[in-house]
């Protein structure tokens, strides 16, 4: 019998109804949350091009006993590209929505991810290319963040898709160039971000998803791609808006937004 929560969320994206409470009682761990996210994936009838990392609220991370969480990012929508500078993108009128931006890699082989880590070998040397990156952030629970952590990941992580943006350098060591980004809002002003908003930096949060996906017995495809994580904070949508990210040395693009009833 399928979990009536992950039902209830599939049916509230369906009609496209805005909720404010949890269709039942929230994940308290990261096992059922994940089990309510495989679930809700099975159930939605997407695929999954790779894995989003997720950062938990301090507040939270002792009751779930973790410091991020995982989630698949799906397909549909799947990746998009910036295209001349910009990138477009539908938001639905209801729920929930945002953006972050990120650091996308690509593994460049097929491997087990708990075997990666007991060889010694570092989890960036597993990718053959990284990108800057937006994740695109969706789900029916308008006030998601006051459910906690276990909420995010049952409800598939919230990923709706990302979009690519210009290379990022990679060495044999990592990152060839600082990670240092900033993004503006027309009326919000600029934030300013990077690596050093990811615990342990990159390298925690690869070391954390290949840990993860090697309890869930996971593997990790050639061509998977894998979302860092915010760096520069989640930027809600609630209307049309054009929000740009320079990442410093590398290149700038702007993400328009709009709205969409269909």
């Amino acid at each position: 019998m399928s979990d009536t929560r992950a039902t209830r969320l599939l049916k509230a994206r369906s009609d496209r109804q805005s909720l404010t409470d949890f269709p039942g009682s929230v994940p308290l761990t990261r096992e059922e949350a994940y089990a309510l996210q495989d679930e809700t994936l099975a159930l939605s009838g997407c695929g999954s091009i790779g894995w989003k990392i997720g950062l938990a609220p301090e507040e939270h991370r002792a009751r779930f006993q973790a410091t991020r969480f995982t989630g698949p990012i799906l397909d549909p929508p799947g990746c998009l590209r910036v295209e001349d500078g910009v990138a477009e993108v539908d938001i639905p009128a209801y729920g929930l929505n945002a953006i972050e931006f990120e650091l996308a890699f690509r593994l460049g082989q097929s491997i087990d991810p708990g075997a990666w880590l007991t060889s010694g070998a570092a989890p960036m040397s597993a990718m053959d290319a990284a990108y800057c990156a937006v994740e695109r952030l969706a789900s029916p629970l308008v006030n998601l963040a006051e459910h906690g952590p276990g909420a995010v990941a049952g409800d598939m992580g919230i990923n709706n898709g990302m979009i690519l943006g210009p290379e990022y350098p990679l060495n044999k060591d990592g990152l060839g160039a600082p990670c240092i980004v900033r993004v503006s809002e027309a009326g919000k002003g600029t934030k300013t971000g990077g690596e050093d908003q990811l615990p342990g930096g990159i390298a925690g949060a690869l070391n954390l998803l290949f840990e993860d996906l090697s309890e869930r017995g996971r593997s990790l495809e050639k061509g998977d791609w894998v979302l860092s994580g915010a760096l520069c904070g989640q930027h809600p949508v609630t209307g049309p808006t054009t929000i740009t990210a320079e990442f410093e040395g590398v290149g700038r693009f702007a993400v328009v937004v709009r709205t969409s009833d269909d």
